[in-house]
């Protein structure tokens, strides 16, 4: 019952237009093209590519300071951002190397 209560609340603060209609539209487009969404998903981009280039340099190099920054950060990932990386390492030859749940042994 109060996640009913809650939803009516949150769709009676919705911004309308002035016929006080609710614009889907204006909404999503206010809610994933703001500047703040804007800026995280372009820090997000920013850490992939990161990510990337370092698994290139393990992939290449094998330098053990790499390895333990791959470590480091697979730590750190979430189960779904490891599970997107596991096609670059696979790609890169990596994930036969490395294995799964690596990481915690290093």
């Amino acid at each position: 019952m109060d996640a009913r209560l809650t939803a009516g609340r949150r769709a009676n603060a919705l911004e309308r237009d002035a016929s006080g209609e609710y614009d889907v539209l204006a909404d999503l487009a206010a809610r994933h093209t703001g500047d703040e969404i804007l800026a995280r998903d372009e820090k997000r981009r920013a850490w992939a590519d990161d990510v990337r280039a370092l698994l290139r340099r393990v992939a290449l190099q094998r330098d053990p300071a790499d390895v333990s920054r791959l470590a480091s950060l697979e730590r750190a990932m979430s189960a779904a951002d490891r599970a997107a990386f596991d096609r670059e390492k696979r790609l890169l030859g990596l994930l036969d190397l490395l294995g799964e749940g690596w990481w915690g042994e290093v």
